[in-house]
C-alpha cells in the first residue's frame, strides 16, 4: 500500500513563481514512480488553492485529474469549504443534508489503510483550530475501527516547528492537548500527516508520530528557529510517500526537480 501526500498547492497564487507549473512537475514525478512506489491513492492535505475562488478550484481539479491514482482532499486555511465541497464532493462519506460550509471531514479505507481526515480551518484567518467538538468526532470515528492501520490527516500540525510566525497559527495548546488525549486512546493510528508549514518536520502527539510535508509550490519556508522574520527559500518543493511495510507506516520525503517540470 502506498499513499502519496501532496500539500499546499496554492493554485492561483501570483506573488511567487507559478504554482500550477510546480504542481505539474510534482504530478509528473508521482506518475513516474515505478512498481511498489506507484500510489494507490493521493492525499492532498489542504491549501489546494490560494484564495478559495471557484476558478482556482476548477484549475486545481483539472490538474489533479492528471494523476494516475484516485485523489482525496481536505481543507487548509486558504481553502473555502463550500468551494472545496463543490469541486470534490464527499458523496456517501457524509449525510446528504450536510451544509456546504460545514466542516469538511471524512473517513475511508484506502488500500488497506484507514484515512481519517480532519478540518482545522477557521474561515477568514490563517490560524488553525481543533475544538472539542472535532476531538469528539475523531474519538468516535477512530473507535469505529480499532484494527485497521490508520492515518489521521489535517492541515495545521499539532506541534511547534520553531518558526514563530508559523507556530502562532497552530491550534491552541488546549486543543492540541485534546487531540493528544484522543490519539493516546487509539494505538491503531500509525501517523498524523499534516501540511501548512511548507517544510518537512517530525514530532509526536499522544504517542502517534506526526509528519509535515513540504509544499509542491517552489517557495518553501526557511528553518530559522526562533527568528521572528519568515525567510522564503526557492525550493526544494516535494511530497511524501506513505508506505505500509510489515504493518508499519513508513514515510519517505521526496524532493521534486522543478527544472524537469
Amino acid at each position: 500500500m502506498t499513499i502519496v501526500q501532496l500539500t499546499d498547492l496554492h493554485i492561483g497564487a501570483t506573488h511567487a513563481g507559478d504554482p500550477a507549473a510546480d504542481l505539474r512537475a510534482a504530478i509528473g514525478a508521482v506518475n513516474e514512480q515505478r512498481a511498489g512506489s506507484a500510489p494507490d491513492a493521493v492525499l492532498v492535505t489542504g491549501d489546494l488553492v490560494n484564495d478559495g475562488r471557484p476558478e482556482q478550484y476548477a484549475e486545481v481539479t483539472a490538474l489533479l485529474a492528471t494523476l494516475d491514482a484516485p485523489v482525496h482532499v481536505l481543507p487548509g486555511n486558504h481553502d473555502d469549504r463550500a468551494g472545496l465541497r463543490a469541486a470534490f464532493p464527499l458523496g456517501a462519506l457524509e449525510p446528504d443534508d450536510t451544509p456546504a460550509d460545514a466542516p469538511y471531514r471524512w473517513a475511508a479505507v484506502i488500500a488497506g489503510v484507514r484515512v481519517v481526515a480532519c478540518d482545522t480551518l477557521i474561515p477568514g484567518t490563517d490560524d488553525g483550530a481543533f475544538p472539542p467538538e472535532q476531538a469528539d468526532w475523531l474519538d468516535r470515528t477512530l473507535a469505529q475501527d480499532a484494527s485497521t492501520p490508520t492515518l489521521v490527516a489535517m492541515h495545521h500540525p499539532p506541534f511547534a516547528v520553531g518558526v514563530p510566525i508559523l507556530d502562532a497559527m497552530l491550534p491552541a495548546p488546549g486543543e492540541r492537548s485534546g487531540l493528544a488525549a484522543v490519539l493516546a486512546r487509539h494505538p491503531q493510528v500509525r501517523r498524523v500527516a499534516c501540511g501548512h508549514v511548507h517544510l518537512a518536520a517530525a514530532a509526536s502527539c499522544g504517542g502517534a508520530p506526526v509528519l509535515t510535508a513540504p509544499s509542491t509550490w517552489r517557495p518553501q519556508f526557511g528553518l530559522d528557529i526562533g527568528d521572528p522574520e519568515l525567510r522564503i527559500l526557492d525550493g526544494p518543493a516535494g511530497y511524501v510517500i506513505h508506505a505500509l511495510l510489515d504493518d508499519e507506516l513508513v514515510a519517505h520525503v521526496r524532493p521534486v526537480d522543478l527544472r524537469a517540470g
